[in-house]
């Protein structure tokens, strides 16, 4: 599974040629890594190694407010997960050392 190492950014112009304007523009830039598996023959053994990709999205500040309501809305929904973890966590817990 890929995991976010980072996120960069570039931000420029563009030119629209309907209205002959510059707009603002950003190119979003997510860093992740995955696990690259390859075989070392010397050893006969698979060797788990980190290999590093980019995925590369052009927007603007409408898309960045849009990005940031639905990565807010997921957070609401991941700690609701986190809430409910720890309640099991907590069951599991007793149900391991239950009281006398």
């Amino acid at each position: 599974m890929s995991q976010l190492v980072s996120v960069r950014t570039n931000t420029r112009f563009e030119l629209n040629y309907e209205t002959k304007l510059l707009e603002p523009e950003v190119e979003l830039i997510f860093i992740m890594s995955k696990p690259v598996y390859n075989v070392d023959r010397k050893k006969g053994q698979i060797v788990k190694d980190l290999g590093v990709t980019e995925v590369r999205i052009n927007t603007d500040t409408a898309g960045i407010t849009k990005l940031i309501g639905e990565l807010t809305a997921l957070q609401t929904s991941v700690v609701s997960i986190a809430n409910m973890g720890e309640a099991f966590n907590t069951i599991i817990k007793n149900s391991q050392n239950p009281k006398d």
